[in-house]
């Protein structure tokens, strides 16, 4: 339901290029470039992580993974730029299946730390994410971190970010 959603909102959507004259990183269909070197989709609906997971595989891909400080800075960018701050965004990470082991659907791990991962402030201690315990484990751009990565309930409902690498224009034959 949530793909054909997508394909409804986005009728009519062909490849993005990072180029003007069709050259560079192309990006599949319901995607945008981001940066000149990646392509993600933002979804129109919220759902739970899992949702959002599942709506990234139908696209064939999963949620983004941060595994570059451009690609993160490039995607914060994007949200700010086009309005879409005022929300959290899921990604890929997780540690629900051992606490304190972040890693992506694909089990790559999830880099910790600055820049990725933002801070709470406020109290006696500040506290950089991820800081939920058992209680938080998803990853979402959060709104109050300027959209680094915080700890989230994988059970709320946000949006979700599906990320795609570069994908050089002459490798790739969509049939759309």
């Amino acid at each position: 339901m949530l793909l054909l959603y997508a394909i409804v909102a986005t009728a009519g959507a062909g490849v993005t290029f990072a180029n003007e004259d069709g050259t560079g990183i192309a990006c599949p269909p319901l995607s945008v470039n981001i940066g000149g070197e990646y392509c993600a989709t933002f979804s129109t609906t919220s759902g739970s992580w899992y949702d959002m997971e599942a709506y990234c595989n139908q696209l064939g891909t999963s949620l983004a993974k941060l595994e570059s400080v451009d690609f993160h800075y490039y995607l914060a960018k994007y949200i700010y730029d086009n309005g879409l701050q005022h929300q959290e965004w899921w990604v890929g990470g997780t540690d629900k299946d051992h606490e304190g082991n972040w890693v992506y659907p694909d089990l790559t791990p999830v880099k910790m730390g600055t820049p990725f991962w933002g801070y709470s402030y406020g109290g006696l201690f500040n506290n950089q994410d991820p800081s939920g315990g058992t209680l938080k484990n998803c990853m979402a751009l959060c709104k109050e971190y300027w959209h680094d990565a915080g700890d989230l309930k994988c059970t709320s409902h946000h949006k979700g970010i599906c990320g795609y690498y570069q994908y050089p224009y002459e490798n790739i034959k969509w049939d759309l």
